[in-house]
């Protein structure tokens, strides 16, 4: 794919198929380094050119590709160079609009309630993660540079 991407023609689509594998054990050495991680890397990527304060990746494909869309086991990333520009930020010139933002409402009982969960479950992960690490060591060092 990213060899492909600068190739491919404004107007252009990218459709990569069976994406659902990066979620199979047998087919990624480490879930962190999977294609779905790697999408999901490129939305990141996309939506830091609001600002040139965000962070800005190393290895970027944010001057080619303009948008995701994702379905069951199907990602299409949509090209168009002349979409890739930094966002403007548009302000409402001061105006209290009075709008309440419902976001966070409730979000400290969640929070809070998954602490407890997570004390239960953390001995249990620790050994399952010692042994994916040595057996995936290798192949992450391989494909990181992707996602930097």
């Amino acid at each position: 794919m990213v060899s492909t991407v600068n190739k491919i023609n404004d107007g252009g689509i990218l459709v990569i198929e069976d994406t659902s594998t990066s979620y199979v054990n047998e087919y990624n050495s480490s879930k962190k380094f999977s294609f779905m991680e790697f999408t999901k890397k490129i939305i990141d990527d996309i939506n830091s050119k609001y600002s040139k304060n965000f962070k800005q990746f190393k290895f970027s494909l944010s001057n080619y590709i303009y948008s995701v869309q994702t379905f069951e086991s199907i990602v299409a990333f949509k090209i168009n160079r002349s979409k890739c520009n930094f966002n403007k930020l548009i302000a409402n010139k001061g105006i209290n609009h009075k709008i309440m933002d419902f976001a966070w409402v409730g979000n400290d009982l969640n929070v809070n309630s998954l602490k407890k969960i997570f004390l239960f479950i953390k001995p249990i992960i620790r050994l399952n993660k010692l042994t994916k690490f040595l057996k995936n060591k290798i192949n992450n060092k391989i494909i990181s540079k992707y996602f930097n």
